[in-house]
């Protein structure tokens, strides 16, 4: 469905409600001056896209009554021309073309403009959401930038979309669609969450938590620095700065604790049959000369003749 476009300020900002959610709109700015407002609404399979172009507004969805007709959405808005500030969740994201943001409709939000302005805005029902990133909620009112790779990627394809949505047939929207979310998932995998507060607690909760992840993925190969951040959901700076609290990196952490895995292998009876170098295998030491010298230099001796004075105990 497209909308075209609107010289009554009231019949706009009620379409845009529809659209989106309750909102209190205001014009800033010259509001003596003829209102020139534009909305175009493309339902596609279950989200929608919606494309906004107007002139010095002030939008605040906190000065509402709550009822929110369209239900629990998110709405990820891709800066096409001019420039947007954009407050959700206590944090602030200057948007310039190219820039994309996520919010809540169910959460208060405010947008604020003071020239000609255009943005896309993809609205996707919760449950969709959550299909596509179950964490959402960690990127909320972050900015996303257009020098960003994936950010970029997604951007270009929502560029486009909007200028041929109206030309897709039906049974080409769904794929459409599919390609749009995974772009998104991709671009929020790849962004890097700021540092989390640095409070007592929530660095106890986070060193647990990840030394509790490393415990329990010693022999899995994917294990590093960069898998840890991305289960975690924070940044690898934040990451690092955690254990340099404890005095050891996280590498040397993982690598302790995989040689006292191998160290408990090496020791028991029931592994007696198994090779030094599958022992260190089953560990991830894909370079077991490296393993013999790490062995050596934490246990004071060799593997073999560790396996020969534990079994003979």
């Amino acid at each position: 469905m497209s909308m075209q476009p609107s010289t009554s300020f009231e019949s706009w900002k009620a379409d845009v409600c529809d659209a989106f959610c309750n909102m209190n709109l205001v014009r800033t700015g010259t509001s003596t001056q003829a209102f020139k407002g534009e909305l175009k609404r493309n339902d596609l399979n279950h989200i929608r896209l919606c494309t906004v172009q107007c002139k010095s507004l002030c939008v605040d969805s906190a000065n509402t009554d709550g009822i929110q007709l369209s239900g629990k959405e998110y709405l990820v808005k891709f800066q096409l021309s001019g420039n947007t500030k954009v407050e959700h969740r206590g944090r602030v994201a200057e948007l310039t073309p190219g820039d994309f943001t996520i919010f809540y409709n169910e959460e208060p939000f405010k947008l604020e403009f003071n020239k000609l302005v255009k943005h896309a805005v993809l609205v996707i029902p919760a449950d969709q959401m959550l299909k596509v990133c179950p964490n959402i909620d960690k990127f909320l009112g972050l900015l996303f930038d257009k020098n960003g790779a994936t950010n970029s990627l997604l951007s270009q394809y929502v560029v486009n979309l909007t200028n041929t949505v109206n030309s897709i047939s039906p049974d080409i929207v769904v794929r459409v669609e599919h390609i749009l979310l995974e772009l998104l998932g991709t671009a929020l995998s790849a962004a890097e969450l700021p540092d989390e507060p640095n409070t007592p607690a929530s660095t106890d909760l986070h060193l647990k938590s990840i030394k509790k992840l490393i415990l329990t993925n010693l022999d899995n190969p994917e294990l590093s620095t960069d898998y840890l951040a991305k289960q975690e959901n924070i940044s690898k700076r934040y990451l690092h700065k955690l254990f340099a609290n404890e005095g050891i990196s996280v590498s040397r952490f993982i690598q302790q604790h995989r040689l006292e895995a191998c160290k408990k292998a090496l020791s028991s009876p029931s592994l007696a049959n198994m090779s030094i170098t599958d022992v260190a295998l089953e560990w991830c030491f894909s370079d077991v000369s490296h393993f013999h010298r790490c062995f050596k230099a934490r246990y004071q001796m060799t593997p073999r003749k560790f396996r020969m004075h534990a079994l003979t105990q």
